[in-house]
């Protein structure tokens, strides 16, 4: 299966699932748009600067989880 994640899902599949989606995307074809990076790092800077719901470690780990998609390349843009 293929699926089509824009930045809001993707953001809670890394909240919910952290490391776990490494696994997952090994199963799947996960793509992105090309600004949804852009806009998972607007994302969570507004969650860690602006409503102050998460601690920047926890968003550069989430950021460091996207990396590894990305190098792996389970994670696929178009």
């Amino acid at each position: 299966m293929s699926y089509l994640l824009n930045a809001s899902a993707l953001i809670l599949l890394l909240l919910d699932l952290g490391e776990e989606i490494l696994q997952i995307a090994t199963k799947t074809q996960l793509y992105i748009a090309d600004l949804t990076l852009y806009e998972i790092g607007n994302g969570l800077w507004k969650l860690v600067t602006l409503l102050r719901t998460m601690a920047l470690e926890n968003a550069l780990e989430l950021i460091n989880i996207l990396r590894m998609l990305i190098m792996k390349k389970l994670l696929k843009s178009n």
